[in-house]
């Protein structure tokens, strides 16, 4: 409620225990009565609150910091220089949490300054978005009220350290289930707080907890312990390797790793949405795709744009392409027991001729499971290596085609092998990309040496003006992928030696 209303219902209902308000002194009518008047009135220690605790708490804080600093301001003087305001500021609540907020990656910040006019603050602390350009949107406020009770618990957790008339730290913190109202995307957020806030600072932290999130994100230097019912009137506390909880790290964290990125996680569930769409898909396990659009398109004779490849590819392409990230998430995409939801499309899995060629011999090993059965692997390097799922037959895997002047670094005999899709151009058409000032090379077998590629995501951008012929190295591969999504090609893609790549 706005001050103004609350204060003409309490003046109609004034009932105070002790002195009386001299209600003469107040005008007889509903309206006139100003905020001045009606503060005259009021007890010393009248304080206005918001019904909400954390709100009131950071109210306190900047309160207790400005009024403060108005004193000393008063007391050195603002003229003669003997006060620095922009000393006193580094240790200001609203500096710190600030601070706190940036490091927790939070989207929003207080003011850089909130000044103490007698008898309050000049204005509420509030809340503001933070625009692309790092300035703060002033135009919508928030509430600090509105804050979710995770993000409040955390938060409250630093009141103690940012209290200006906080008592010594203390050596021991108990937190019991202090977890139980944060979303797991906080837990990481809340062992910052009691690193950076209590562990640095020599203090003992103790939590308890049933959330396996919690324990999987728990920093390397913690100690576990597992309570079980009592026994003999006193309970069983048993220390607990970290090592036992492998399992749990390894999922949660892989999972807030993917999550933490708002852009690009958004970018990836959007993709994946579109992907039912599609009747005809290849996955790679490369997260850079457009390097493969760009050599489906320049093949065709389609040369496109910076600005418009995806568009074009999208047009012409009769089939699409996504990433799966790597070559175990590509694995365990294609290892999947049931792959009913796939409807009958037809579904190719590419892995680079590197460290990926275990995992795509690991689909084809027997194994007892019906639904889990590969065929044989077929083909051969140089037009590539495959295999289709037993059961769903329109799944298959492949691996990259080894052009001929690749042979020497991939090959299924050979314990390194290091080619990736920027390897299908010739070692002269990559340096003619980079220019002799950015490129170089790698020894990875006895004496060979292959390009070194840096910045792969712009890999595609300097290979866009290179003519069709450069892209000849990619013409085995597309051949694989028509025959393994079945696709009748209206544009063969073969080269001007056509029966070399046959």
């Amino acid at each position: 409620k706005s001050k103004s209303i609350v204060m003409e219902h309490i003046k109609d209902h004034i009932l105070i225990d002790g002195p009386k308000f001299d209600a003469s002194k107040l005008n007889n009518t509903r309206t006139g009565i100003t905020e001045e008047e009606f503060k005259s009135l009021l007890p010393d220690n009248f304080v206005w609150e918001q019904d909400d605790l954390f709100a009131n708490s950071i109210d306190k804080l900047f309160y207790e910091f400005a009024a403060k600093r108005h004193d000393e301001q008063a007391r050195l003087g603002r003229e003669n220089g003997g006060f620095n305001n922009d000393d006193y500021l580094k240790n200001a609540p609203w500096t710190l949490l600030n601070e706190l907020f940036e490091k927790l990656n939070f989207n929003y910040r207080f003011k850089d300054d909130y000044e103490f006019v007698t008898p309050n603050l000049k204005e509420r602390p509030m809340l503001y978005p933070i625009l692309s350009n790092g300035v703060l949107d002033l135009e919508s406020p928030r509430e600090l009220s509105d804050l979710s009770d995770g993000e409040k618990s955390i938060i409250s957790l630093t009141f103690a350290l940012l209290n200006e008339n906080r008592r010594p730290i203390e050596k021991i913190l108990l937190l019991d289930e202090f977890d139980n109202t944060l979303n797991p995307s906080l837990i990481e957020s809340l062992f910052t707080v009691v690193n950076d806030y209590f562990v640095s600072r020599g203090v003992v932290v103790v939590m308890t907890t049933h959330s396996p999130v919690t324990i999987s994100l728990a920093p390397d230097y913690a100690s576990y312990y597992e309570v079980f019912k009592q026994d003999k009137n006193s309970p069983k506390i048993i220390p607990v390797d970290k090592f036992q909880y492998t399992e749990l790290k390894v999922a949660n964290q892989t999972f807030y790793e993917k999550i933490e990125n708002q852009t690009e996680r958004i970018k990836e569930l959007e993709e994946e949405n579109r992907i039912i769409f599609e009747n005809k898909i290849l996955f790679v396990e490369d997260k850079y795709v457009n390097i493969y659009k760009l050599g489906w398109l320049k093949l065709h004779d389609i040369n496109p744009t910076v600005d418009n490849l995806e568009d074009e590819f999208s047009k012409f392409a009769p089939f699409a392409i996504y990433s799966k990230g790597n070559k175990d998430n590509l694995k365990g995409f294609l290892s999947n027991p049931y792959m009913d939801e796939w409807n009958g499309k037809s579904v190719a899995g590419l892995f680079d001729f590197d460290d990926a060629y275990c995992c795509f011999k690991a689909l084809t090993k027997n194994n007892s499971e019906e639904q889990l059965k590969w065929e044989e692997i077929s083909g051969d390097e140089k037009t590539g290596l495959y295999s289709r799922r037993k059961k769903y037959s329109n799944i298959s895997a492949l691996m990259l085609p080894v052009p001929d002047y690749r042979k020497d670094i991939a090959s299924r005999e050979q314990s390194t092998n290091r080619l990736e899709v920027e390897l299908l151009f010739k070692d002269e058409d990559i340096e003619e990309m980079y220019g002799t000032s950015d490129y170089s090379k790698e020894k990875i077998i006895g004496n060979i040496e292959i390009p070194k590629i840096k910045n792969k995501e712009n890999f595609w951008k300097k290979a866009i003006a290179l003519p069709k012929e450069k892209f000849e190295g990619f013409i085995p591969l597309f051949n694989a992928v028509n025959t393994l999504l079945e696709i009748d090609d209206s544009v063969r893609i073969d080269n001007k030696e056509g029966e070399n790549n046959e």
